[in-house]
């Protein structure tokens, strides 16, 4: 019987959680280890022991993505989020510049960057492109190296 109450107890929190999940944009992409958990990559791949996780949450959470062009008419991107995680979350992120066509800009400034998210704490960065020909961008996170 508790074991029935509890299944239950779960099942009702992910429908209740569940209509709390807002997608982020998908220019954006976070990897597994850096993200908080949510209903599309934990409740069927980890029902139970990633019970704690839904609800709680462990990564970060994108919140925002905003892009502009700058008085020099070259286009920049800042990204805010929050760490959900009860410890600092270090993660990296590169951008990829896009022109008009789709193709991505080559250019030195497509590396790897850190980012430290302090606990329990909202975090932002911001990029620029290289060029004037940056119409578009995608953002790739991976956990951070050492």
């Amino acid at each position: 019987m508790k074991k029935c109450l509890l299944m239950m107890f779960f099942a009702g929190s992910v429908f209740v959680f569940a209509g709390c999940y807002k997608p982020h944009d998908k220019r954006v992409s976070v990897a597994a280890g850096v993200r908080s958990d949510t209903i599309e990559n934990n409740i069927i791949t980890r029902p139970f022991i990633g019970a704690y996780s839904l609800l709680a949450g462990e990564g970060i959470d994108i919140k925002d993505v905003r892009s502009w062009r700058n008085t020099a008419g070259i286009m920049e991107v800042q990204v805010s989020g929050h760490n959900r995680a009860v410890y600092t979350k270090q993660f990296e992120y590169r951008v990829e510049w896009l022109n008009d066509k789709g193709m991505r800009i080559e250019a030195q400034q497509t590396v790897w960057l850190r980012v430290s998210a302090k606990a329990m704490s909202d975090f932002s960065f911001t990029a620029t492109a290289p060029s004037r020909d940056a119409v578009d961008f995608k953002i790739n996170t991976r956990k951070a190296k050492g």
